[in-house]
């Protein structure tokens, strides 16, 4: 063996010799070709004054190096991927242009760097990529230090102080984004010479090198120490100085102080600001946070003193004091009117001034908060041109449910607008009255009436919107409601039978959402109810149902929109007669399996038809149909028959059957004339006559399902002349590969683990595509002769 090593390095060399001095250019040898470099052939080559590219060597000898070394030009030795550190310290020496590419690429695989491969690659002309350097030790960076171009450092979370000033010496840029801790002032002003903004990861920093980022011109992203701040009842200036810098949002929401320094400091901040835990400041707090221009939250404050609120309604951003309760100054107020607030609901005391300005408001106003107020503000507000919200208010005097009597009365004398927002129940005939002869038509809110009321409003000769009512007990309400051409029955969640006598016998469709909804949450539903919803103007999605009766069905098949039953797991012949009269769509996607002959009835359906459940299809009649409405993927059928297989085969494109489990031969052979890709994943096993017939297939064919493959089944797929995929077949016979390698189209086996070398012989021989990704062990031999194949998929270790 010694011997043989020892006769392939010398033919090599003499080879090199042989190149070396055939080559005739005065200025620069190509030498690409060379693996090895004996040392005294790279003394002669130190000789040679002009460039030199040994990018053929993969590695270099401490002698080699030392000998090369004393090259004067260029010297090019991109291959290298292995060097000693002492053959590095050599090469580190060289005194001309070194090029190192592969040797840098490579690097980037490192988890550590010694000195010497340190020392070399800062001689790397190009950008530096050492992503996967976790330590970095001071004399390490020392020496990237000498690196001229861009060094990325991406796992670095810790520097010692001493290799933080090292890496600041560097000439190019630096790339630290994984740095946790900032502890020199001269790495700061280094990153930001170099154009860095984020310091995101930033959560140690050192006095110097917060004072050299607080000093910085730009805004400065800090996330990091942002967030941490966040947690702090406090900030010092210098602190407050550095957070002014951070170009995003300041979320200080656990600042319990803050002095007119630090408010003087944050100021300078060009984003939003939050302060929500400040519960108060005094007026010089406020003149130096007036200074701010972005958009200030105190939402930790609740009451604001006078002479506060004055100096903060001079702030030139917006400010939001969304827990404010008490608003007296009226210059505030037009302030936060001006800064779009149209939501005041956490006020529950506001003066008059206060009310004053929101009354020149021409836009709608919430107020819920309130719950009383003084007459003078009471009447300021009502000079109010736009709307209120003052459910408080309302609440005060009006239940949730109903009215107490004596409010009632009052409200019913009311001339101005009633902010009703919270009234459900309307049972006061008088109330009932005092509404409609104020033109109220819209009764949104209301969910239930008295008899008495739902009699007056049923005589009443307006159209009403009754859009929220829950219950009709009244025939005469429900025909007044159709004949003011009410369909739009949602809220609804209750009939009484003579209410739903009417609705159902309603000539236009209309629309019950609620009590759809109740019925679609049903596991079975009466025939009158059937009646009622099959005048539902929407969609019916009664998945839920289990049994289904012909009469619901014959009732169904009036309404004019789409009908779903995923849960029914059977149908009748009748009743799927019964649908043949439905105009929509019609869904019965909980269906797995059903006859031929309630096949052919439902292919009759006039609209669109999905059965998107169905294991398996029969008919010609019902696939042709399937087709027909758009229906492309048929991945869930488990079994295919003949006719329905023939259909299917006439369709274009990929043909995607991978639910099919078994098939047989005759559906085969009718799948076989499909023009396009045939995907047939769900078959774990075939016969020798199935698999001869998919063979006439003439499109890209997927077995992938299968879990062997025994020689018949291999040479009848042979035959197939286009793209043969068994990405399930881990084992191969040496008689298999051998019949499937005269396969004519591509052939792929992701999932071959090993063939012998006999198989990769064979496979060696097919002369198309071959994918052979999944192998995991291969002998020389048959690696070698896999490789040659030029359209082989293998893994990288055997190329």
């Amino acid at each position: 063996m010694i011997v043989a090593i020892c006769l392939f390095v010398f033919l090599g060399s003499l080879g090199g010799w042989f190149v070396l001095k055939s080559w005739r250019s005065p200025r620069h040898r190509d030498l690409h070709q060379l693996r090895t470099l004996a040392p005294d052939m790279a003394a002669e080559l130190a000789k040679f004054s002009g460039s030199i590219d040994l990018g053929g060597l993969f590695t270099l000898s401490p002698d080699a190096a030392r000998a090369i070394a004393r090259h004067s030009g260029a010297l090019a030795l991109d291959g290298l991927a292995v060097i000693s550190d002492e053959a590095a310290a050599l090469l580190a020496t060289h005194v001309g242009p070194l090029s190192i590419n592969g040797l840098a690429l490579r690097s980037q695989a490192n988890l550590e760097l010694s000195k010497p491969l340190a020392t070399l690659l800062a001689r790397h002309r190009g950008n530096l990529k050492l992503d996967r350097v976790e330590e970095l030790p001071a004399t390490i960076a020392a020496a990237l230090s000498l690196h001229r171009g861009s060094l990325s450092l991406g796992a670095i979370k810790q520097l010692s102080p001493e290799a933080a000033v090292a890496l600041s010496r560097h000439v190019g840029p630096v790339q630290l984004d994984a740095l946790e801790a900032l502890s020199t002032e001269a790495l700061a002003q280094k990153l930001l010479h170099d154009g860095r903004t984020n310091f995101d990861r930033i959560r140690d920093i050192s006095a110097d090198a917060a004072a050299v980022l607080a000093a910085h011109p730009q805004a400065i992203s800090i996330a990091s120490l942002v967030t941490q701040a966040e947690s702090l009842p406090s900030l010092t200036v210098s602190q407050a100085n550095l957070f002014s810098r951070h170009s995003g949002e300041l979320k200080l929401n656990s600042l319990r102080t803050l002095t007119d320094q630090v408010a003087e400091a944050l100021a300078r901040h060009d984003g939003a600001i939050q302060l929500g835990s400040l519960k108060s400041f005094d007026v010089s707090t406020a003149r130096a946070l007036v200074k701010h221009s972005g958009e200030l939250h105190l939402s930790g404050i609740e009451k604001i003193p006078f002479d506060v609120a004055e100096v903060i309604a001079n702030h030139s951003g917006s400010v939001r004091l969304d827990r404010l309760t008490v608003l007296e100054s009226g210059a505030l107020t037009e302030k936060l009117l001006r800064d779009g607030r149209t939501n005041f609901d956490q006020i529950s005391q506001l003066s008059q001034s206060a009310a004053v300005r929101m009354a020149a408001y021409p836009g709608p106003l919430t107020l819920n908060g309130l719950t009383d107020v003084h007459d003078l503000v009471q009447m300021e507000l009502l000079r109010h041109t736009s709307t209120f919200e003052l459910s408080g208010l309302a609440a005060a005097a009006i239940p949730s449910e109903r009215l107490a009597s004596a409010r009632a009365d009052l409200l019913a004398k009311h001339s101005g607008p009633l902010p009703l927002v919270n009234l459900t129940e309307l049972s006061s005939v008088p109330l009932t009255h005092k509404l409609l002869a104020d033109h109220w038509t819209e009764f949104g809110s209301i969910r239930s009436v008295s008899p008495n009321v739902e009699e007056v409003l049923g005589h009443h000769a307006t159209p009403l919107r009754l859009d929220g009512l829950s219950q009709i007990r009244s025939g005469i309400l429900a025909t007044k409601l159709l004949h003011d051409g009410r369909v739009n029955f949602d809220a609804v969640t209750m009939l009484s039978d003579q209410a739903a006598a009417v609705l159902a016998a309603s000539p236009e469709p209309i629309s019950i959402a609620l009590l759809v909804q109740q019925a679609e949450t049903s596991l079975a539903i009466s025939d009158p109810m059937a009646g009622v919803l099959s005048r539902h103007r929407g969609p019916l999605h009664l998945n839920q149902l289990k049994e289904l009766s012909e009469t619901a069905a014959i009732a169904f098949a009036s309404h004019s929109g789409p009908l779903e039953f995923d849960r029914l797991s059977r149908i009748t012949v009748s009743i799927a007669s019964a649908f043949m009269t439905h105009v929509g769509s019609l869904d019965f996607n909980g269906l797995s399996s059903i006859d031929a002959l309630t096949e052919t009835i439902l292919a009759k359906h006039p609209g669109p038809l999905r059965l998107d459940g169905l294991a398996s299809l029969i008919t010609e009649a019902l696939a042709a149909k399937l087709i027909f409405e758009g229906r492309t993927n048929f991945s869930r059928l488990k079994s295919i028959g003949p006719d329905a297989a023939a259909v299917l085969a006439r369709t274009n494109g990929t043909l995607f059957l991978d639910g099919v489990e078994s098939l047989n031969t005759e559906a085969a052979a009718a799948l076989a004339n499909h023009q396009g890709d045939l995907s047939l994943s769900g078959l774990k096993n075939i016969s020798e006559p199935i698999a001869a017939a998919l063979a006439e297939h003439r499109g890209d064919l997927s077995l992938s399902g299968l879990e062997t493959l025994p020689d018949g089944i291999a040479n009848a797929l042979s035959m197939h002349p286009g793209t043969l995929s068994l990405n399930r077949i881990q084992f191969l016979s040496d008689s298999a590969a051998t019949s499937l390698s005269t396969l004519r189209g591509g052939l792929s086996l992701r999932r071959l683990e090993t063939v012998s070398d006999a198989a990769a012989a064979a496979l060696a021989q097919h002369d198309d595509e071959l994918d052979l990704n999944g192998i995991v062990s291969l002998s020389e031999t048959a690696s070698r002769l896999l490789s040659q194949h030029p359209q082989v998929r293998l893994p990288n270790q055997f190329r």
